[in-house]
């Protein structure tokens, strides 16, 4: 009787283009397996999984980090509920360790290791919605904030864009910004992207550097001055 019940609440029905409704039970998650396990339709070849390895691992050594943290599926044999997670999943448990895990030691002195996470967390300025968020990508950011401006202006933008800040600080940003942009941009116009080493700092050097200018010594507000008036101390001043 548990047989029979276990085996009734795996079926779902579909509706067929021709309007026949068909009811299917644990084939629906055996048939997918098939992408992994080709044995199961009596195929020696190797699954979907051990095919994209093979393909990274074949390219050249400076690359493959690369390919590992930006695998795509495409095409309507993906669409399989969690086949994302599974093709995670395998190929991690293919994929050299060094790809895996690195170990990063904290201002505090605390050793922390981590996996995937190195590649799914910067992923998250590209792809807001990794974090439940509808808003559009660094790369769209930029793309609509240039199209914004005078299109005089526009060529000029596009090759001078600088990335600051320390979020901006993760290996292989600069070059995956500028396959991003170039894929939105018009085909004409020459993108590059700037990523200057101490741009972590880029802010604050800027900002120290404006304030020791002579032309800016009249802008400055001084802590009485702030108490005294409030934040529209810094409109009057500065505007």
């Amino acid at each position: 009787m548990q047989t029979a019940s276990s085996s009734s609440s795996l079926e779902k029905s579909y509706e067929l283009p021709d309007g026949q409704v068909i009811t299917i039970g644990n084939e629906r998650f055996r048939c997918p397996e098939a992408l992994f396990q080709p044995s199961f339709l009596g195929m020696e070849s190797v699954g979907l999984h051990e095919t994209t390895y093979n393909s990274i691992m074949k390219c050249d050594v400076d690359i493959r980090k690369d390919l590992y943290a930006n695998t795509v599926l495409s095409g309507g044999t993906t669409m399989y509920p969690g086949i994302a997670d599974r093709m995670q999943k395998e190929i991690t448990a293919l994929a050299p360790p060094t790809m895996k895990i690195k170990s990063y030691e904290l201002p505090d002195g605390q050793v922390i290791t981590i996996g995937n996470e190195r590649f799914r967390c910067p992923e998250a300025l590209f792809q807001p919605s990794f974090l439940g968020m509808e808003s559009a990508g660094i790369h769209e950011t930029t793309y609509n904030s240039i199209m914004k401006c005078d299109v005089d202006i526009r060529k000029d933008l596009y090759a001078n864009t600088v990335l600051s800040g320390g979020t901006t600080m993760y290996p292989g940003i600069a070059d995956r910004m500028q396959k991003e942009i170039t894929a939105l941009a018009p085909p004409t116009m020459k993108i590059k992207i700037i990523a200057p080493p101490e741009r972590k700092y880029s802010v604050w050097i800027g900002g120290s550097i404006l304030a020791s200018l002579s032309t800016f010594q009249q802008m400055w507000i001084s802590k009485q001055e702030y108490d005294e008036s409030g934040p529209s101390i810094v409109h009057r001043k500065c505007f």
